[in-house]
């Protein structure tokens, strides 16, 4: 019933890499991201996205490293300070790397997966509610003759 739903919705929206980076996913866990149509929706979405962009970062958004100018001198006190100098992200190549997403499936390829992910879905359903109403009409039938 309805109540079951969040029971299976749940730990496919979990493992489909929004939540939980993909890379992070534990090996006993891994095969649920396969059969979630939200992982193969989200990285059609995230390739979109970021394969090609390039990216520049503002002035607040720089990270200081020791190769950076040298704001202050490290002495028996304080440590050195650098100033802020480098962007930590360039490009859209990046941010798939850090989520997991490099040398998988193209763009098309999830979109592809998605819709036989949807076929095989509704084959179950039906044979599903096939067998149901099968079912159901032998136990009609054997009430039948047995009223006769």
């Amino acid at each position: 019933t309805i109540q079951a739903a969040p029971l299976f919705i749940l730990p496919l929206m979990l493992f489909s890499g929004l939540f939980v980076n993909q890379k992070g996913i534990p090996v006993y866990f891994n095969w649920i991201k396969y059969i979630s149509p939200m992982k193969y929706s989200y990285e059609a979405f995230m390739l979109n996205e970021y394969t090609g962009l390039k990216l520049k970062c503002d002035d607040s958004e720089l990270v200081a490293r020791s190769d950076c100018p040298l704001v202050q001198a490290a002495t028996a006190t304080s440590i050195a300070v650098y100033k802020p100098c480098f962007c930590p992200v360039l490009d859209g190549a990046q941010v798939l790397k850090q989520m997991g997403m490099t040398g998988g499936l193209t763009t098309w390829e999830n979109v592809g997966v998605l819709l036989g992910l949807w076929c095989g879905f509704i084959l179950l359903a039906f044979l599903l509610l096939h067998r149901l109403v099968v079912t159901r009409e032998r136990q009609r039938a054997k009430l039948l003759a047995n009223d006769a």
